[in-house]
């Protein structure tokens, strides 16, 4: 893991040096960057490892620091790969090149989340809200921006707003359900959970926070059966053993959504 994070630093440095000389007067024109990836390659990009999809947006981002595209999805490219520093930087710039741009708000909001930062998550969710009312992603983002501030009610206040947006929502029922285990509610995390699990467009992310929840209370057979869908046998066990350790540590934001 270590090894991944000094390779995304590494590129990304250049992407931000080119991104500083495009934010002065020497910025290039849409019209006049290089030739880059063609659409078809750009969306294939979407299935690549998250190593190579890096590098790749790294690259188209490095031709245009001004292509709208290719900043987005550098951002979260560099944001799963743990380069959460970076990626606000190149999202903060994107926003500033396109104001009111609904998906760079929440992209710049993400990041600052995936740095700790929920306080200046904050400014750039109520813009995207304001921009765009009836999409639930601005919602459920502030969710978690207020779930990491520790206000628990708030937060899932706003999941109820994306939820009447996007009725069984997998990612916005799996939030809540982080926001229960959060305040200490496994009970109601592992039920809120078992919903998202069974849903059509569940992820990874929504069974491994159930296995969490399980195993928080002890459940700790049907946790690891769980976590063995999506894991290889050691990092399930490892997963498993964590939980048993945080039963007797505070239960912190980063220890469940890391």
């Amino acid at each position: 893991m270590i090894r991944v994070l000094t390779i995304v630093s590494a590129f990304a440095s250049l992407s931000l040096f080119a991104a500083c000389a495009a934010s002065g007067g020497g910025a290039v024109a849409a019209s006049e960057a290089p030739v880059g990836a063609t659409a078809e390659q750009r969306a294939a990009a979407a299935d690549l490892d998250p190593i190579t999809r890096a590098t790749f947006w790294n690259a188209e981002y490095e031709r245009n620091p001004v292509d709208r595209e290719a900043a987005l999805e550098f951002s979260k490219a560099l944001r799963a790969m743990g380069s959460a520093a970076k990626a606000g930087a190149v999202a903060e710039l994107a926003v500033q090149q396109n104001p009111g741009d609904v998906d760079l708000l929440i992209a710049l909001a993400s990041a600052r989340l995936a740095e700790g930062r929920p306080p200046a998550a904050l400014g750039p969710l109520e813009q995207a809200i304001a921009y765009a009312p009836s999409d639930w992603r601005g919602y459920s983002t502030l969710g978690v921006a207020l779930d990491q501030s520790d206000r628990y009610e708030e937060a899932r206040g706003r999941y109820r707003q994306a939820l009447e947006l996007s009725p069984g929502n997998a990612t916005v029922l799996t939030n809540m359900g982080v926001s229960y285990m959060l305040s200490g509610e496994a009970g109601t995390a592992e039920r809120m959970l078992r919903e998202a699990a069974s849903l059509p467009g569940a992820t990874a992310q929504a069974r491994q926070n159930l296995a969490l929840a399980l195993a928080y209370q002890g459940k700790f057979e049907e946790a690891e059966r769980l976590a063995l869908v999506d894991l290889p046998p050691d990092a399930a066990r490892n997963n498993i053993e964590y939980a048993r350790s945080m039963l007797t540590r505070q239960r912190r934001w980063d220890d469940l959504r890391r």
